[in-house]
């Protein structure tokens, strides 16, 4: 998928979701916001709207649970989220661009890591990583969904296309 079919991706599936945003910019502080609005959902929220993706979720902890998604999130004194580092400029000998977030609090899992001055964040489910995933290729430039995705993100892919496709039919 292109750049501009993954960010329309991401602004289908907020809307299958039930996400309010105000069509903003895809950036970072917008990931943050979607993981918050996750977090607090409950199972049966997740099984009712991607089943597959669930049973996946349900087979993935079992076998070796999430992983981390390999940003790199900073915080201030106050312990308020204010910048982190995509995982491509990470990985790879780029130039490493701090991006910024408007300072929050967060009850999400991040982890310290020992000896670092960042944290890392823990993947709570599918959907978490379908949106880290795609807001992460928007931000920096690249196509999407690859031949080797998971069974878990290309269900939820599937799904909001069928909501899409649904909708359009109305």
């Amino acid at each position: 998928m292109t750049v501009e079919e993954t960010n329309e991706l991401i602004r289908n599936g907020l809307k299958y979701i039930g996400f309010q945003y105000d069509e903003e910019e895809i950036d970072i502080n917008l990931l943050i916001r979607i993981r918050e609005f996750i977090f607090k959902k409950s199972y049966k929220w997740f099984y009712e709207k991607f089943p597959k993706a669930f049973n996946f979720d349900i087979r993935k902890k079992g076998r070796d649970g999430y992983s981390y998604d390999r940003l790199r999130y900073y915080f201030n004194d106050r312990n308020e989220l204010v910048e982190c580092i995509l995982y491509d400029e990470v990985e790879k000998s780029v130039e490493k661009k701090k991006r910024p977030i408007k300072p929050i609090s967060s009850e999400m899992p991040f982890d310290n890591v020992k000896g670092k001055d960042y944290r890392s964040y823990h993947y709570v489910s599918e959907l978490d990583h379908f949106f880290s995933y795609c807001i992460n290729k928007v931000l920096l430039g690249k196509p999407s969904f690859e031949s080797r995705m998971e069974e878990g993100l290309i269900s939820i892919k599937k799904a909001i296309e069928d909501y899409v496709s649904k909708q359009e039919r109305l």
